[in-house]
């Protein structure tokens, strides 16, 4: 499922360009599709979504498509990446979610078919940076269904009880990483709360690039083809030293998997998170907190995460299930009243569109009073600050690799030391596609 060891990366950046080309014909414009007249059966493979809430989105699909049928597999999200590669093999996949980092990763090895033709004239409907994302050397690889940005949630009852004044809830106004620092001491050392800070999903890259891209040292990935590693450069040492230090210190709480919850149930002073954590966190109705624009490094540049879920078309599929999977694409995110927000309203993150954001602003969830900004909050961060990851063919090696050294440095390992071994794995994982 990999490249020759001796392809070289300009061959590879190149092959991504004939994705889709080999196994069919290009996907005819989705305003020209027609359901099939036999009833066509779509495996779908899905790392975003419960099953329970798949099938009700998959549901409102078939009323309106009776003859495409969709079996969908969910899988869990740490072994997505093996799992769907194990499917590929098998031949059995039609449709299949793709976080976005991983677009140009998966089109090295053949799985995407190109959308570009199919959807041409629906790509104005969808946000630049959603857009970008999917989009390698100029093809639209995937269609982007959901955003994720990341901000702060702050305890009002602990920052009050340590004499703290509560940041800002105006977009763009975002409080320093030194200042949340020194605040969650402050709540520690007073007992006001068990943890100063807690991270959602604490040793992802996604959630950590912000604080080193604050710190100007980039991705961690630079060179034409996205295939030189750099992640020990200095920007990416300094954050990531002050980050384990965070739990070195005692403010942030190792072994904690659940820090929604513990935010939710008022154990922190902090929670980095994004809007998927609402619901978690909004279910206590007792707990008296406020949001704020994501943290930056004093001096330093905003900077927040991006990127989402995206929804890809095998390249091995038959025409015929490739087209009634571009109109299930097309209705997922184009569709009438929403498309998948209507169907499943519980959604957790920020869809692309205006049309579906439309529907999912109107989710009581949000219309919290203590969410105060939050729509304004996450559209200027869009805008502003958002920072795209890597567009890696050696996108799986890299989040990989990525995440167990920024488990070491939580669990004590020396920052600079970890991120140079790191680097040099990096480079020797890569070296296939050199």
């Amino acid at each position: 499922m990999t490249a020759p060891a001796k392809t070289s990366a300009v061959v590879l950046a190149g092959a991504i360009l004939a994705v889709g080309a080999a196994s069919a014909a290009p996907i005819p414009a989705v305003e020209n599709l027609k359901a099939p007249e036999k009833t066509v059966t779509l495996n779908y493979f899905g790392g975003a979504v419960p099953a329970e809430r798949a099938n009700k989105i998959i549901a409102a699909f078939e009323k309106r498509y009776p003859t495409i049928k969709i079996s969908y597999h969910a899988v869990p999200f740490n072994s997505y990446n093996e799992t769907l590669g194990a499917r590929f093999a098998q031949g059995n996949v039609d449709i299949f979610d793709i976080d976005q980092p991983q677009s140009a990763s998966y089109a090295i090895r053949g799985w995407e078919a190109d959308l570009t033709n199919a959807f041409a004239s629906k790509r104005q409907l969808i946000d630049p940076p959603a857009l970008k994302e999917s989009t390698i050397n100029g093809k639209l690889l995937n269609l982007p269904y959901q955003i994720g940005t990341t901000f702060l949630y702050y305890n009002k009852k602990v920052l009050k009880q340590i004499g703290v004044a509560y940041p800002s809830n105006k977009a763009g106004e975002a409080p320093t990483w030194e200042w949340v620092e020194a605040t969650a001491r402050k709540a520690v050392d007073a007992k006001a709360s068990s943890y100063g800070v807690t991270f959602s999903t604490p040793d992802m890259y996604y959630y950590l690039q912000p604080l080193a891209e604050s710190l100007g040292a980039g991705t961690g990935v630079k060179g034409e083809n996205q295939l030189t590693p750099d992640v020990n450069n200095p920007g990416w040492a300094k954050a990531l030293g002050w980050y384990g230090k965070l739990y070195a210190d005692g403010l942030a709480p190792r072994g904690v998997r659940e820090t929604a919850l513990a935010f939710a149930n008022g154990d922190s002073a902090f929670f980095y998170g994004g809007i998927w954590n609402s619901p978690t966190i909004t279910k206590n109705a007792n707990l008296d907190f406020g949001i704020t624009t994501a943290p930056k490094f004093k001096d330093g540049q905003d900077a927040t995460t991006s990127g989402g879920w995206a929804l890809g078309v095998s390249a091995l599929s038959s025409p015929e299930k490739q087209q009634a999977a571009a109109l299930f694409l097309n209705w997922y995110l184009f569709g009438e009243n929403g498309g998948f927000i209507s169907a499943d309203p519980q959604t957790e993150n920020v869809p692309t569109t205006e049309a579906t954001r439309a529907v999912f602003w109107k989710n009581p969830t949000y219309a919290d009073p203590r969410l105060s900004g939050l729509q304004d909050i996450l559209t200027w961060q869009a805008q502003h600050s958002a920072r795209i990851r890597p567009q890696t063919v050696g996108g799986a090696e890299f989040t990989q690799l990525m995440g167990a050294a920024i488990g070491d440095i939580i669990n004590g390992a020396d920052a600079q030391k970890t991120l140079d071994a790191t680097n040099a794995r990096l480079k020797a994982a890569w070296r296939k596609y050199q």
